[in-house]
């Protein structure tokens, strides 16, 4: 027997007898012992922790903020020209824009509320021209606020969200195979164990006999 296994059957042995372990208890023992499956262990956790958090991630609030500032200018000349229409020969217009979104899926049918907030306060200068040239300036104001609420349901090949949620489902498969793969790391170890286990047993009972020969003969000898 090598020593790596009397160490080993000596740390769940010798603080109880051979006797009063039984194979299950031994099993148990075992199995209650988290540092034989330390790695595997760990890999699950993580794995856990992955699903998790794609699921928590693909339900969650999101919301996004944005804005435009900017300026632009044209520039229109009409040559021969004869109306009395006037005409914007030159343009300045400052572009202001705010947005808000905020969307939530939802994790059980796939579908997708979405409330948004747009707002607009375009500026508009114009140098107004006509047949005789220079006439006024037009300056135009305008002020817009569009809100709205949607609901989407996925319908067809996405319907409850298969396609969406295909990262949620790799990472299901990831688990699971994760935990397969423990329940393998366990079945192999504690088959191996067993095994020195029941030797162990069967040697000590062994010896145990031979000494009761050896005790039933002295004391004929005697």
């Amino acid at each position: 027997m090598h020593k790596s296994t009397v160490k080993f059957l000596i740390l769940f042995i010798v603080p109880s007898s051979v006797n009063a372990l039984s194979e299950s208890e031994f099993v148990q023992s075992l199995l209650s012992n988290n540092i034989f499956f330390e790695k595997e262990q760990i890999n699950l956790t993580i794995k856990q922790i992955e699903m998790e958090g794609d699921k928590a991630n693909y339900g969650d609030w999101d919301w996004t903020i944005g804005g435009e500032l900017g300026r632009i200018n044209k520039n229109k000349t009409k040559y021969d020209y004869t109306s009395t229409t006037d005409y914007a020969k030159s343009t300045s217009q400052e572009v202001r824009k705010f947005s808000s979104d905020l969307t939530k899926k939802f994790f059980s049918n796939g579908s997708e509320l979405s409330i948004s907030y747009d707002k607009s306060l375009p500026v508009k200068n114009e140098e107004m021209h006509d047949k005789n040239g220079y006439q006024t300036d037009k300056n135009t104001t305008e002020y817009l606020d569009d809100a709205s609420i949607s609901w989407t349901l996925p319908l067809l090949k996405n319907k409850g969200g298969v396609v969406d949620q295909k990262t949620y489902d790799l990472a299901v498969l990831d688990f699971e195979d994760e935990k397969l793969a423990l329940a393998e790391t366990k079945e192999d170890f504690i088959e191996e164990k067993l095994i020195i286990f029941l030797d162990w047993v069967s040697y000590n009972t062994q010896i145990s006999i031979v000494r009761k020969r050896l005790e039933q003969s002295e004391k004929i000898l005697e």
